[in-house]
Order: C-alpha cells, then structure tokens, then sequence
C-alpha cells in the first residue's frame, strides 16, 4: 500500500489565497469595488469571514491583490506572446496581439470586467494606484521595445497612444460588442501604431 503524499502547507494556503483572489475578481466584475467586503468574498469562495481576513487587512488589499495577480497572469502572457516573434521582424507581432487581446475580451471577460472595475476604483481610491501604475509600465515597455526595435521615432509616445486607444476600444467591446472586432479594429489599430 502506498503512502498519500499530502499537499504542503505552503501550496495550500497560497491554492486558498488564490482562490479568494478569484472571488474578488468575480465580485469586481458583478458589483464593483463596493462588492468587495470581507464578508461578500467569504461567500463568494466558500470561505470563513475569518480566513479571508487572515489573508487581507481591507477591501483595498484584495482590490490590490487582485489586481497584481492579473498583472502578473497578463504580463506573463504578453511576454510569451513577444518571445515568438523576434523584435522589429514583420508584423507578426501585431496579428498575434490583436488575436491575443480579442481572445481575453471573448474568454476572459469577466477579469477584463474586473479590470476596468479597478481602473475607476483607482479614480476615488489611491491605494491601488501603484499596482495599476506597475500594469501599465510593463505593457508601455513592451510596446515600446518593438517600436524602438523598429526604428520608429518617438517610441515611447507611440506607445503611450497605443495603451490609450487599446483601453478606449476593449472597453467599447466589453460594453458595446462589435462585429469582426479582432480584424476590423484591433488589428488595424495595431498596426496603423506601427508605421514609420
């Protein structure tokens, strides 16, 4: 008979962080900043009102926490996503980001939701400012790495009026669903940001 390996502590509790993370977001994207209250998450994962304040002080720090797991989920896609292309090399990168992007708006709506939910948070609330102010520098960084790589002039205003845009026009998507939106809008914006 073989011995049941039991999962370590560590790894629990991180699986029972992040599973009150997830709850945040689905009651970011359903109710707003003022869903989320110790309580309401407690519900929403299926949780004690008690060990949802062992992991977080405030509504601020599960805003904030939630926000940085997003970050670091997004992130992380978009590098892999530039890793396939080398940098400057054709534009394979914007049909890449285009697909990517409309593909969070279709299957991850929910986070995206969650996400513009914690953009106005930020407008009554600067606590979370910082995390947001960490999301929007990585993605200028790598905007802008593939307009410098490129030669295009001004990379990093390029970059700045892509991010702009890009928020304007997914939040449109979320709210006003367009046809065709992968190759009608994303694509062409990308790559109209793109010429010299």
């Amino acid at each position: 008979m073989t011995k049941q390996l039991r999962t370590p502590v560590q790894a629990r509790s991180e699986d029972r962080r992040n599973a009150l993370i997830d709850a945040v977001v689905r009651l970011l994207a359903r109710e707003g900043a003022k869903g989320v209250t110790h309580r309401a998450v407690a519900k929403e994962a299926g949780a004690t009102h008690g060990t949802v304040r062992y992991y977080f002080e405030s509504s601020d720090d599960m805003i904030s926490a939630a926000l940085q797991s997003f970050l670091d989920r997004q992130v992380s896609a978009t590098m892999a996503l530039h890793g396939q292309v080398q940098p400057g090399r054709g534009e394979q990168i914007w049909h890449l980001a285009a697909a990517y992007l409309a593909n969070r708006l279709e299957y991850g709506r929910e986070g995206e939701i969650a996400r513009y939910e914690m953009f106005l948070h930020a407008t009554r609330n600067d606590t979370v400012r910082p995390v947001l102010e960490e999301w929007a520098e990585a993605y200028l960084k790598l905007f802008e790495t593939e307009y410098r790589a490129r030669g295009l002039s001004d990379p990093r205003m390029r970059a700045e009026r892509v991010m702009y845009i890009l928020n304007g026009v997914m939040l449109r998507q979320l709210s006003t669903p367009m046809e065709n939106f992968e190759k009608g809008v994303l694509l062409p914006l990308l790559l109209d940001a793109a010429k010299p």
